[in-house]
């Protein structure tokens, strides 16, 4: 599995700063599902099932212990154990997210994770796609939608997620084409920039 390409359609995954798309970062954050936190909690899990072996196997013998802790649902234990109080507790940081929205035009999945303490949004999937250079080594293969404009096309966000309600801003996003890749169909998005607003003046 080549790290950064989607395994079925072999289209590099988009990476975009968090902080270009901040409606977007807000939404993955407040609508996403917690991937740090679901893996706080298979652990949580796996240690409750070695601490009931332990116990039960010191009385009935290592045979007997794997027999019956193997009937337990420790998943369940653990979400009792969350739900009475561990939860309140737990503070993440750099907590990631997994998160899937429906556009018009199809699926796009999303996965916010960090570097360097920058939050990064991966695009998974999606019925977009933006010509942009490769990004770092740190992530290999990706595409960097923060200098979207050259190189291979990779996921995209919708263009919606770029436009911001900033005044001073002469940057747009559009799909402005479609494009097959793999007897797929993808619209492009593309970065165009507006002419500066000229400020009136009393003179």
């Amino acid at each position: 599995m080549v790290a950064n390409i989607n395994s079925e359609t072999g289209i590099p995954y988009g990476v975009v700063n968090g902080h270009t798309v901040p409606y977007l970062h807000e939404e993955i954050f407040t609508s996403g599902d917690s991937t740090t936190f679901a893996a706080y909690k298979t652990e949580l899990a796996d240690a409750i099932r070695a601490a009931l072996a332990g116990v039960v196997e010191d009385r009935t013998g290592k045979e007997s212990a794997a027999r019956i802790v193997a009937h337990l649902d420790c998943a369940e234990l653990a979400e009792n154990i969350l739900d009475s109080g561990l939860n309140d507790s737990l503070e993440f940081e750099e907590e990631e997210y997994d998160h899937t929205e429906t556009t018009p035009d199809g699926k796009v999945s999303y996965h916010l994770g960090y570097l360097g303490g920058a939050p990064l949004i991966w695009i998974l999937e999606s019925p977009y796609v933006a010509q942009a250079p490769a990004c770092s080594p740190c992530v290999p293969n990706a595409g960097d939608l923060d200098n979207m404009g050259s190189g291979a096309y990779c996921y995209c966000p919708p263009p919606d997620a770029f436009n911001s309600d900033d005044d001073t801003s002469t940057d747009s996003y559009a799909v402005t084409t479609e494009i097959v890749i793999g007897g797929r169909t993808f619209k492009v998005v593309a970065k165009s920039s507006a002419p500066a607003a000229v400020e009136e003046t009393d003179e």
